[in-house]
């Protein structure tokens, strides 16, 4: 029970830490302004886009869990709330997840570390090829999962990110409006295929890493 509680949270660590990395870092904000031209769809200029960006990353990293993200923007000398209440509403369900992803990811972090000092402490077996073998299992569960989440999501993303948005929202808060909605015109439908892929390509390049460490242990592990 407690390997297969590692060989799921050593994977889901690396799947968190990018999603974590990617959600709290300026440079991927400001790179998503401009590579998807923000300030001409969206009609504002960079410096309230980083106001954006930096307001968003602190609502993510704060623990504050009865916040709400009222982003104010100064345009002709008057400040005004960027979003609307119903993009506020959203942003703070949104909020609640991500509270709960970086706990996850917390927690798998302490079971990795927990377990592999654990196993060279207290072990009797071949501690190098053992670890060897765990990382194999965990890089090739992940990486049959990752590649079947992606099979599936980029042969029809918009049912798939429909599909998210039900499971995850009891609500229709997310149902924003383009033509009106400043949040959903900042961060549009092609971002967040971006991201995903993103996403999807790291871990998967990570779970490659994986297996190919694991075969590196057992082989030398069991030579020594």
């Amino acid at each position: 029970m407690v390997v297969i509680l590692f060989c799921i949270s050593l994977p889901l660590f690396l799947l968190l830490t990018n999603l974590r990395v990617l959600a709290t870092n300026y440079s991927v904000y400001e790179f998503a302004f401009e590579r998807y031209e923000i300030e001409e769809s969206s009609g504002l200029d960079q410096q309230q886009l980083n106001v954006v960006a930096t307001s968003l990353i602190d609502y993510f990293q704060n623990t504050r869990s009865d916040e709400l993200l009222d982003v104010k923007i100064r345009k002709d000398g008057m400040e005004y709330s960027l979003f609307s209440e119903r993009e506020i509403l959203h942003m703070y369900d949104v909020k609640i997840i991500m509270d709960r992803l970086f706990q996850a990811h917390n927690i798998t972090f302490v079971i990795i570390v927990t377990y592999v000092t654990s196993i060279f402490l207290w072990s009797q077996e071949k501690k190098i090829p053992y670890m060897g073998s765990l990382l194999i299992y965990s890089g090739v569960g992940m990486l049959a999962v990752l590649v079947s989440l992606a099979l599936i999501i980029f042969t029809g993303f918009d049912r798939a990110f429909e599909q998210f948005h039900l499971i995850l929202f009891n609500n229709d808060f997310w149902k924003l409006n383009p033509s009106s909605d400043a949040l959903i015109q900042i961060f549009p439908r092609q971002f967040w295929l971006d991201i995903t892929k993103i996403i999807c390509i790291l871990t998967i390049f990570e779970s490659l890493l994986l297996i190919f460490l694991g075969y590196l242990l057992s082989f030398y592990g069991k030579k020594s």
